[in-house]
């Protein structure tokens, strides 16, 4: 004789069979993005690790240069100050600090700071070839063996009118396009994108598909160490063309995250690494001549579907995506 099932047991068995259904939901959309997700994206990046050698990128020109004997306060102005050795490194510009959520790495208000308009139109230009260029340089500081290299992963110029203070937890807080974060829902910097190493998509920090790029850097090129400028992004003075006297320019950057390529690895190994402005006393004539072709490398995480196939299962909790040079925090 059939056994008789009372209500509850049939409602056990419908939830279980609904959980079963679900699970192989998660596991066909797992199976069927598994070849996109194991193949990996790929990220552009550019090796300027051999002297002589320069970037071009959307216009900006990125290369290594002994330009000054020192990055003293004379020369330079350091405007972000990144903590090193870990591995991988990020940050913002603004203001805050103390009580105020720093932005990712940066060091605080002793080193980070956002510059104003009046700051950046004084800083001398230098004219190549008929173009115009504000210079910016990067004190790297890697130690000097095998670890001397180092990758820049995402630069993002921005101008805002609001600041100097942005208090923002994340780089979608700063635009504006975050949610949560920031203290007392401030809004966001709102800011104008001027120049990116990625090409950004309309939230003004996401990169755009295909537009993912790095930067692979080795300081001994230029002697290396803290104290001088051993790499340079000069940025056409017409990306500033309607930058307004209220505005302040806030510089967003990743070093170390692209990993090993080529078998070596790029992560940050060294001291404080610095962004600032070049003031007074160095302007380019020339660049180098041998411009770097770009190249394709595979990202160093699985493609989201994979993330969210195994999270659907019920395997894998959430966590922030560590893509390279993906500007998302």
């Amino acid at each position: 004789m059939r056994r008789l099932l009372n209500k509850g047991s049939l409602h056990r068995i419908a939830i279980t069979q609904r959980r079963s259904a679900v699970r192989r939901a998660a596991i066909g959309f797992l199976i069927a993005g598994a070849s996109s997700a194991f193949a990996q994206t790929t990220y552009i990046y550019y090796d300027v690790t051999t002297a002589g050698t320069i970037a071009n990128v959307n216009g900006g020109q990125i290369f290594t240069a002994s330009g000054a004997s020192s990055t003293g306060s004379g020369t330079f102005v350091a405007f972000l100050k990144l903590t090193g050795n870990g591995a991988s490194t990020e940050g913002i510009s603004s203001d805050s600090s103390g009580s105020a959520p720093n932005l990712m790495s940066t060091v605080g208000a002793s080193g980070t700071f956002a510059m104003t308009a009046a700051q950046l139109t004084a800083a001398p230009v230098s004219t190549i070839g008929g173009v115009s260029y504000y210079s910016f340089y990067f004190d790297l500081n890697e130690p000097q063996n095998g670890n001397r290299y180092i990758s820049l992963d995402s630069l993002t110029i921005y101008s805002s009118s609001t600041g100097r203070t942005v208090w923002a937890t994340s780089l979608a807080d700063f635009t504006g396009s975050g949610t949560s974060g920031a203290p007392n829902n401030f809004p966001g910097a709102n800011p104008t994108v001027r120049w990116s190493l990625d090409d950004l998509q309309s939230d003004k920090y996401s990169v755009q598909s295909g537009g993912d790029r790095a930067v692979l850097i080795d300081t001994s090129v230029t002697g290396g160490g803290s104290g001088s400028g051993d790499m340079y992004v000069l940025v056409p003075t017409s990306n500033f063309s309607t930058l307004r006297a209220s505005d302040y320019i806030y510089f967003y950057s990743q070093f170390g995250a692209a990993g090993t390529v080529g078998g070596i690895n790029y992560a940050s190994d060294g001291g404080f690494l610095e962004v600032g402005l070049v003031t007074a006393g160095l302007t380019f004539t020339s660049l180098p001549s041998n411009v770097i072709a770009a190249t394709a490398a595979p990202e160093t995480t699985p493609s989201a579907a994979l993330g969210i196939g195994l999270a659907a299962a019920g395997w894998l909790r959430p966590r922030r995506r560590q893509n390279v040079a993906v500007a998302s925090v």
